[in-house]
């Protein structure tokens, strides 16, 4: 059998094989659906201006049978490849067709080296297929914890949480519908999340106010992406999102996207006027019971090592980045300082993180639910 061809696709053509290309998703290891082809060739679209995007494929008899989505910047005088869109808490991966040859990740990451002197790929598992494109050094970034879902919600709440917990969190949501009339809206349709998620854009700004904020919602570029794919994903069942209002007013949301029967926690937010009735929990459960009310089998919860998120999966699968696939003068050096950056940036950050936990008083991270006012466990 001859080997896989590697090609370069438009968005266009990315769009117009998206079954193909998102057939490769859903048969990773960890489907993400940062990396479904409506994601990817919107994103590509957003930052053709301001990078250099190879949407790299692999064909075999005219069928796809591998992906590496890429924008190629600089940094200290090299070429740098990283997946499309950066990192923004999401597990992402080379993809692979089930029938792909073996040497399909070596031929995907030589069609990357003319244009790229080293790659930082974020996301990676441990037994990453991007591994298997040449080497790699994989340092974690943050841990993402995972939630086995199932059709029973209440069922897999119960087994998570325990009923004194349960109980705190009705009465939250008590105390909440006491200050006003609450509704709870969760958006599936393009017109209702267009809709809506000008609203939870509202929310986040209360929330990070005066903070430091990298994500696609903290920037007026990142809004008008996410207005414009938010719709084109929901139109194939990808996205979905829990706004809360109270008079009216939005108090919190929970965002998520879905590739196949994952479903990924992506962006969540409150008020913090009303943080201590954890609005932001409530949105959250009920994206949980959406996500297993329409089939999902996991569900990503993502973000860091929040005492939330840990007592509600049922396991930890940190996300790494890989730095590697390093070449010439330019690309070798540039690797080495890179992971030695990298590295330097996680010991600052666990040192961070130490030091809240002894002020805390061993309570990592000083609170249990996505609110800043959680410790609520008086009955």
């Amino acid at each position: 059998m001859p080997p896989p061809i590697a090609t370069t696709l438009s968005p266009a053509d990315l769009r117009r094989r998206g079954g193909e290309w998102d057939a490769m998703v859903v048969a990773s290891a960890r489907p993400s659906p940062f990396m479904l082809a409506t994601y990817l060739a919107a994103r590509a679209e957003h930052l053709a201006a301001a990078t250099t995007i190879l949407l790299i494929a692999a064909e075999l008899d005219g069928r796809l049978v591998g992906g590496l989505p890429l924008q190629v910047d600089r940094w200290a005088g090299a070429r740098l490849g990283s997946f499309v869109g950066g990192f923004d808490g999401e597990a992402s991966d080379l993809l692979l067709a089930p029938a792909a040859p073996p040497e399909t990740p070596t031929i995907l990451a030589a069609a990357a080296r003319p244009h790229a002197d080293l790659v930082q790929l974020a996301g990676l598992g441990p037994t990453s297929a991007a591994a298997r494109g040449g080497d790699l050094t994989l340092i974690e970034r943050v841990a993402a914890h995972v939630l086995d879902a199932g059709p029973d919600w209440e069922a897999i709440y119960a087994a998570h949480v325990s009923a004194q917990t349960r109980k705190t969190h009705r009465k939250r949501r008590r105390r909440l519908e006491a200050s006003g009339e609450l509704e709870v809206h969760v958006a599936t349709s393009p017109d209702d999340i267009t809709r809506l998620l000008p609203a939870a854009f509202a929310v986040h700004r209360a929330r990070w106010d005066g903070l430091r904020d990298g994500s696609l919602f903290g920037t007026d570029s990142g809004r008008a992406f996410s207005l414009a794919v938010a719709p084109q994903m929901a139109a194939h069942g990808a996205a979905y999102l829990v706004l809360l209002e109270l008079d009216g007013a939005p108090v919190a949301f929970q965002y998520a996207f879905r590739a196949g029967t994952t479903v990924s926690l992506f962006r969540i937010g409150h008020d913090p006027a009303h943080a201590r009735n954890a609005p932001g929990l409530i949105a959250m459960l009920t994206a949980l019971e959406h996500a297993c009310a329409t089939g999902a089998t996991r569900i990503e919860l993502l973000g860091g090592a929040e005492d939330y998120k840990a007592g509600l999966s049922d396991r930890n699968e940190p996300l790494n980045d890989g730095v590697g696939w390093a070449h010439g003068a330019a690309g070798r050096p540039a690797a080495l300082a890179r992971v030695a950056d990298l590295r330097a940036r996680r010991l600052l950050k666990r040192s961070a993180l130490l030091r809240r936990i002894i002020r805390g008083g061993g309570r990592r991270g000083g609170a249990p639910g996505p609110t800043s006012g959680a410790a609520d466990e008086d009955g």
